[in-house]
């Protein structure tokens, strides 16, 4: 079936579609780091209340050293908005924003739907139709 030239994107407007495109492109990319996701989910579990670094890094396993979750949480607050840092007699507290919450959401939604489909990914990977 032909393209309809109508349907194609003129050259001149790709560098505008792209930017469009980035900063979604630099979330997601920053989402996969898995710290970043283990320091939303801590602050989602204690939402009540705003978290000391110490308490988010053992929430979060303590699997993340000292420096990247720092950078993590640099990265969340300075860089997306999703956390906010507050100092509170000298020590920094951090708690979700409401865009963090929001966020958040859409992650479980992807979480329900990757659960429904799990099975059906297991049989991909192994080779089993």
């Amino acid at each position: 079936m032909p393209v309809n030239k109508k349907d194609i994107i003129p050259e001149h407007y790709l560098p505008k579609l792209k930017k469009s495109f980035q900063p979604t492109e630099d979330l997601m990319s920053a989402l996969c780091k898995r710290r970043h996701l283990k320091v939303l989910f801590a602050l989602e579990e204690n939402d009540e209340e705003p978290m000391r670094f110490s308490e988010i890094s053992k929430a979060s396993g303590r699997s993340i050293s000292d420096k990247m979750m720092s950078q993590a949480l640099k990265d969340l607050d300075e860089s997306y908005g999703l956390i906010i840092k507050n100092t509170k007699d000298g020590k920094n507290l951090y708690s979700l924003t409401d865009d963090g919450r929001s966020l958040l959401e859409v992650l479980h939604q992807l979480e329900f739907w990757t659960d429904a489909h799990k099975l059906e990914f297991a049989r991909k990977k192994a080779g089993i139709k």
